[in-house]
């Protein structure tokens, strides 16, 4: 075979092209001998071990290596973290402080204890569940307020008919069992409407505030017991859910285990499970003083204002050795009438309504 066909000059360029050297051109001339040296093993294999990523696949091991490379790159870049200037630190506290000083005011106006709104929804969600528990149980259910002597705020407690019939015409009432108190925000007072008629001025009180005084029976109104919770006024509805203004008192001889005697749920409350807390040292029943019925409406007040005004939770009337109606009552309620937020419960649904 002719080695200079065109054929075997293909076949041996691309041997040469594939063992990394070079044979005769395939244009030379028959009788020039001239040839372009090819590589040598050696040195290929030289420059393979010295430029691996080059020539050839690169083998495993350098794969690793070059990945090992690249880990500690990497745990060099993590370790080299940029710093802040005194400068700067200086203004991004500076920028905190400054949004803390404009979020906190608002903040406490939405939901904190100044808010008369949110107090409003407190009582009106709490309302709202005694008159269903009312429909639900069929029986007189309802809301009380009374003073948290740890915390000093007013706090809401669900009450129910006890059931005791004395003859008296008064409904005793019982807190109902495994219900949380509802503590209103710290900087509100509530104070409950009475159902009673005013004229231009006031000769009979209309809001019902706190006292630690119980008459012991419907009829005393010139003493009675001193209790160690002060309570005030309490909103009732009927089996049919519709709001009622009865006479009515607190049931505590029961046969319920204290530390010192028999005490219902209510006794153990205002005596804060002491039966000698109440006054006498026995657990007797007592009626709300006077001709007191349940209430119809509450008023909020800031207890701030409040207390500026020269004026205290204690509320003359609802105690019993104060008699008739005080010039100091008069005065008290004239301020809530100017200041207070007044809301009435609707007789049918329960909901507060503002009174104007």
């Amino acid at each position: 075979m002719n080695l200079q066909s065109p054929i075997c000059n293909l076949r041996s360029k691309r041997n040469a092209s594939a063992s990394g050297g070079f044979i005769r051109t395939p244009f030379h001339s028959r009788a020039s001998s001239t040839v372009i040296p090819r590589y040598s093993e050696e040195s290929r294999q030289s420059k393979t071990a010295r430029f691996p990523r080059f020539l050839g696949v690169p083998r495993n091991d350098d794969l690793r290596r070059v990945a090992r490379e690249l880990d500690q790159i990497r745990i060099n870049c993590k370790s080299l973290r940029a710093a802040f200037t005194l400068n700067e630190l200086l203004i991004v506290v500076a920028i905190v402080v400054l949004m803390l000083a404009l979020a906190v005011p608002a903040f406490n106006v939405l939901t904190g204890s100044k808010s008369t709104e949110g107090a409003t929804n407190q009582i009106s969600a709490f309302l709202g569940q005694a008159r269903a528990e009312a429909i639900g149980v069929q029986e007189i259910r309802g809301v009380m307020f009374f003073i948290d002597p740890r915390t000093d705020r007013v706090n809401l407690a669900m009450v129910r008919d006890s059931g005791y019939d004395a003859g008296d015409g008064v409904t005793y009432l019982d807190l109902v069992p495994d219900r949380d108190f509802i503590a209103l925000p710290g900087g509100i007072i509530a104070q409950t409407v009475l159902n009673a008629a005013t004229a231009a001025a006031r000769t009979a009180d209309g809001y019902l505030g706190f006292t630690d005084k119980a008459a012991t029976t419907a009829s005393n109104v010139s003493g009675g017991l001193t209790v160690l919770v002060r309570y005030g006024g309490v909103i009732l509805f009927d089996s049919s859910g519709k709001l009622v203004s009865i006479r009515y008192g607190f049931r505590c001889s029961q046969s319920i285990a204290s530390a010192t005697g028999t005490m219902t749920l209510i006794a153990s409350l205002l005596g804060q499970d002491n039966i000698n807390n109440l006054g006498n040292g026995s657990a007797t029943d007592f009626a709300a003083p006077g001709t007191v019925s349940s209430q119809i409406g509450l008023a909020l007040f800031p207890r701030e204002g409040f207390g500026a005004a020269n004026y205290t939770l204690g509320d003359s009337q609802t105690d019993t050795s104060a008699g008739a109606y005080a010039t100091t009552e008069l005065g008290e309620e004239t301020w809530i009438d100017n200041n207070a937020v007044v809301q009435l419960v609707n007789r049918y649904n329960g909901t507060l309504i503002k009174a104007e």
